[in-house]
C-alpha cells in the first residue's frame, strides 16, 4: 500500500507542551530547545503564522516567586513566565504532552501579575 502525502497542517493548542528551537537571544533570554507550552489560544494557533508560549527550564534556578515548579520527564523544572514570546511555527518541534488545567491557571495568574493585567 502507498502511503500518501498530506499537506495538511498541523493543530498546535493551548495547554501543549513542544519541543521550541528558540534560536539566538541575548542577556538573560532564554536559549536553545527547550520544552514550552502553548499560551495562545486555539483560533490564533490555527490561524496565526506565530504562537505564543512560555519556556520549561530544568536547570537548577534560585527561587523565584512567579516560576511555577512542576515535575518534567523525571525531573523537577520549572516553567517560567517571564521569559513568555512569540514564536513562528516553523520553530515547534515535536509535542511532549499538555500540561493539567491547574497548571494552566497558575500560569494564567502569574502572567496577569506580571504583565499588570489585574482583574
Amino acid at each position: 500500500m502507498l502511503l500518501k502525502k498530506t499537506n495538511k497542517p498541523r493543530v498546535i493548542k493551548y495547554r501543549s507542551v513542544y519541543w521550541v528551537k528558540l534560536g539566538k537571544t541575548f542577556g538573560t533570554e532564554i536559549y536553545k530547545t527547550r520544552p514550552c507550552a502553548v499560551m495562545s489560544n486555539d483560533w490564533q494557533n490555527i490561524i496565526g503564522k506565530r504562537v505564543v508560549v512560555v519556556p520549561l527550564t530544568t536547570a537548577p534556578m534560585p527561587s523565584v516567586p512567579f516560576h511555577i515548579s512542576i515535575e518534567f520527564d523525571g525531573k523537577e523544572a520549572k516553567i517560567l513566565p517571564e521569559q513568555i514570546r512569540s514564536v513562528d511555527k516553523k520553530r515547534i518541534g515535536k509535542k511532549i504532552g499538555e500540561l493539567p488545567e491547574e497548571i494552566m491557571i497558575e500560569i494564567e495568574e502569574m502572567l496577569r501579575i506580571l504583565l499588570n493585567f489585574h482583574k
